[in-house]
């Protein structure tokens, strides 16, 4: 099947940008690694996107802590993953992996040469880990899921594809017992290993980080009500359009802050429609002082990068996309501890669904029922604090589990390095 789909790849690139900029920039990245320079002890990661990295950073921003000598190389299939994390600091070279071609894969792996491969949650790729088992390079999944599509397991040839890949890797390391009941059923080779979601540990260190350094402009939202509505999709501003109308009207210093999931120029625009009178944060951000006075009850972000530490000055959260395809991420509110909102289609997110089934999280259907459920946990605090504490739990107590896998790798680490050494030894010998 790799080939055909190889074929229809080809043909994307004549209409998309992003696919024709990938096919057209990974030889030359993986060109440009100079294999001497970066010494023998590399960790290949690899991400589909920017969201799964997000997973992998807590335990490369370890790895470079304890053995600083070590090379991190950081591979994405996605342009949105590579494009936005480029530049990231603790990665000593990051590039696109290549499409599935036996060639390709052969010619990325020879050339990186990790002595571990780490997949993050589910971007598997037949070649290159049938590759990595052939050169015995030990590779691990961390923060795996369990599907949320039963067709993918009911198909049989699917079915067949996902198994054959998951018997490549040696370790996985699931992100809860849920997922790790769901990789035990499958009776598959690799040690599964009950971890919890890695990404939980870098949302506590910015949770943490952001108390310690408060963002500048924190102090003029101090004395509001602050409502950030993260990731919005259009079905999510029309509710939160008539939810602000209405909430407007009983309490007088409440702020909506909307961080649109992609702030173009027509998204902006249409939101600026929606709220007359609105603030946009890049606005704010150049004309902030110490005797700034906030002159709107609205902020419309235009930037990308913000969400996470604008949560430091919310009292509660709106996560977007749940009128659609589905939710986005309500961890980060969640580790700020603060309630929070969404939409109907959350069941593929299994922190909604936890946070909704102890009702610290509320999925609501229109804006009347957000509205009502808004009111009620603003007069009552105790009840407000309670819903807060049980969600910055829910993320707190999955603390640490990046350091463990992180020693993990170190010891494995120092093992395949051993035994790289010892075999590349003995054919020195039996070559002299």
């Amino acid at each position: 099947m790799i080939r055909p789909a190889y074929l229809v790849l080809r043909v994307l690139m004549i209409f998309n940008k992003k696919v024709k900029d990938r096919e057209n920039s990974w030889k030359q990245l993986l060109n440009n690694f100079e294999t001497a320079k970066y010494g023998s002890k590399r960790i290949w990661f690899h991400a589909s996107s920017m969201g799964e990295f997000e997973q992998a950073k807590p335990i490369i921003e370890n790895l470079k802590m304890q053995m600083p000598d070590i090379c991190i190389i950081v591979s994405f299939y996605s342009p949105s993953g590579y494009n936005n994390q480029k530049l990231y600091k603790f990665a000593d070279y990051i590039l696109y992996m290549p499409f599935d071609l036996k060639s390709r894969a052969n010619e990325f792996i020879s050339r990186i040469n990790p002595l571990i491969a780490v997949f993050v949650r589910y971007d598997l790729w037949y070649n290159h880990l049938r590759l990595l088992k052939e050169k015995e390079i030990p590779t691990y999944l961390i923060c795996a899921t369990k599907t949320n599509s039963d067709f993918y397991l009911q198909n049989s040839l699917l079915n067949a594809i996902y198994l054959n890949n998951l018997n490549l890797i040696n370790f996985i390391y699931t992100a809860g017992e849920t997922h790790t009941k769901f990789f035990e059923n499958l009776n598959i080779n690799p040690k599964v290993i009950t971890s919890a979601d890695t990404r939980f540990d870098r949302i506590i260190g910015k949770v943490e980080e952001l108390k310690q350094n408060k963002l500048e402009f924190s102090d003029i939202f101090k004395d509001k009500i602050v409502l950030i509505a993260g990731s919005t999709w259009r079905e999510d501003e029309e509710i939160l359009k008539d939810f602000y109308s209405m909430i407007k009207k009983k309490i007088d210093n409440f702020i909506l802050i909307i961080v649109p999931h992609e702030p173009t120029e027509n998204c902006v625009n249409k939101l600026s429609a929606d709220f007359t009178n609105s603030l946009l944060f890049s606005d704010l951000l150049i004309s902030y002082n110490s005797e700034y006075k906030l002159k709107s009850d609205v902020v419309l972000v235009d930037s990308i990068g913000n969400l996470l530490k604008l949560y430091s000055i919310a009292n509660y959260a709106y996560i977007g996309g749940a009128f659609g395809a589905g939710i986005h991420s309500v961890a980060e509110p969640a580790g700020f501890g603060i309630p929070i909102f969404f939409g109907t289609n959350f069941s593929k997110s299994l922190d909604a669904v936890n946070l909704v089934k102890q009702k610290s999280a509320f999925s609501i259907s229109f804006a009347e029922e957000m509205f009502d459920i808004f009111l009620k946990l603003s007069k009552d605090k105790n009840l407000n604090d309670k819903i807060g504490i049980a969600n910055r739990d829910y993320i707190y107590t999955a603390q640490g589990e990046s350091e463990k896998i992180t020693n993990v790798l170190i010891e494995n680490l120092k093992h395949y390095s051993e035994i790289k050494f010892n075999v590349s030894e003995v054919k020195t010998a039996q070559t002299l």
